[in-house]
């Protein structure tokens, strides 16, 4: 059995497996309900079938089958929203548990560090998760979110996919990607975690953006079925989030710093405070700072006293 998608390729049954977490029963239980809900139709024969893998609805269904070690996922799928941001705070608020991922297809004002725009229109991949850590760090989360998406592009897509700290991923050095992690701290420190995630992949990239941005599409030159990618970068996130809350966060900095452009190469930090510190990168510490050496002495640096990171000519 295999699944066609966009008429014109397909992916096999074993591939749907692999990136859902699920077993080929399990599978073949959730293509019968797909059809009772019309969103998967059967073809010539029951042994082939039709679903759009670019149909983000399908994920309300999918994600609580996903098999995951920390996260128990739930998705709630919007249309249109101000930001996906707004109302992953609203559930936190609420008292909803960690691992509800709220998906729109568009953002009317979707928002990146410091309160950018980030242009969010239809035909990208536009979520947010809920998660109330008891141990992993802001920046720790941020540094597992970016990293999980590079794996995944890297591994599925087979797309050379790099970080640059502290919270984009790039191909050929435009971004494809942008992590915003925003949280609410209380009396006894972090209650939860906001955590979005905005990736180009078949929608249009403003004409004044492309020399710094681009998209899935426009790199493998075909429209590109988001709900794989969706669920990879979920799960993978999974196996991160599981290092950072049993206090194993250096698996994730080794793995984040082997993809950082940055990596041994000198650059030029603007502050916000309006000062600026040039030093080549040596590392990234366990909290997410990262590592200059600069007039012979090693600084950290975190990411919220950070505006902006300029890779200098060697």
């Amino acid at each position: 059995m295999y699944i066609a998608r966009s008429g014109e390729h397909s992916v096999s049954v074993d591939e749907l497996c692999r990136s859902t977490g699920m077993n080929r029963v399990q599978l073949y239980k959730l293509v019968h309900r797909l059809c009772d809900l019309n969103l998967l139709h059967f073809t010539e024969s029951q042994l082939r079938c039709r679903l759009d893998l670019d149909n983000l609805r399908v994920v309300t269904d999918l994600l609580p089958k996903l098999r995951t070690e920390v996260l128990r996922y739930r998705a709630l799928y919007l249309e249109r929203t101000t930001s996906t941001q707004d109302i992953v705070h609203r559930l936190a608020r609420c008292g909803f548990e960690e691992g509800y991922v709220v998906i729109a297809e568009e953002q009317l004002r979707g928002r990146g560090r410091w309160g950018r725009t980030w242009v969010s229109p239809k035909g990208g991949l536009w979520f947010s998760v809920l998660l109330r850590p008891k141990v992993a760090l802001p920046q720790q989360i941020s540094m597992a979110a970016s990293l999980s998406v590079a794996e995944v592009l890297n591994n599925l897509l087979k797309i050379p996919t790099y970080l640059k700290w502290p919270n984009d991923v790039v191909i050929q050095g435009r971004k494809v990607c942008g992590v915003l992690v925003e949280s609410k701290c209380g009396k006894y420190g972090v209650e939860y975690i906001a955590l979005g995630i905005g990736i180009n992949v078949n929608n249009e990239v403003p004409e004044e953006l492309r020399e710094h941005a681009t998209s899935l599409r426009d790199e493998v030159r075909q429209q590109v079925p988001r709900v794989p990618i969706l669920l990879s970068i979920l799960k993978q996130f999974d196996q991160h989030y599981k290092h950072l809350e049993a206090k194993r966060g250096s698996r994730v900095v080794t793995r984040y710093y082997k993809l950082l452009i940055e990596r041994n190469h000198r650059v030029r930090i603007e502050l916000i405070n309006g000062e600026h510190i040039e030093g080549k990168v040596i590392g990234i510490d366990i909290d997410g700072s990262i590592v200059l050496s600069t007039e012979g002495k090693e600084v950290p640096i975190q990411s919220e006293l950070v505006r902006k990171v300029h890779v200098l000519t060697e």
